[in-house]
C-alpha cells in the first residue's frame, strides 16, 4: 500500500468518525429536547391531563419519524 493510499484511507476514516460523532451529538440534543417537552407535558395534571398525555404521545411519534 502506497503512502498516498494510506493517507486517503486515514482521511476517509477521519471523515466517517466526524460524521458519526456529529450524528450522535445531534441525536442527544434532540432526545434532550424531547425529554424536556415530555416532562413539561406530563406535569400538567389538572383538568387537561388527558390532553397532556396525548401531546406527549404525539411528541414520541414525531421523534421517530
Amino acid at each position: 500500500m502506497s503512502l498516498s493510499h494510506l493517507r486517503l484511507l486515514v482521511l476517509s476514516a477521519a471523515a466517517d468518525l466526524r460524521h458519526i460523532v456529529r450524528r450522535s451529538l445531534l441525536n442527544l440534543h434532540y432526545f434532550g429536547q424531547l425529554s424536556f417537552s415530555m416532562a413539561v407535558a406530563l406535569t400538567r395534571f389538572d383538568s387537561s391531563s388527558r390532553l397532556s398525555l396525548i401531546n406527549s404521545h404525539q411528541l414520541l411519534r414525531f421523534a421517530y419519524i
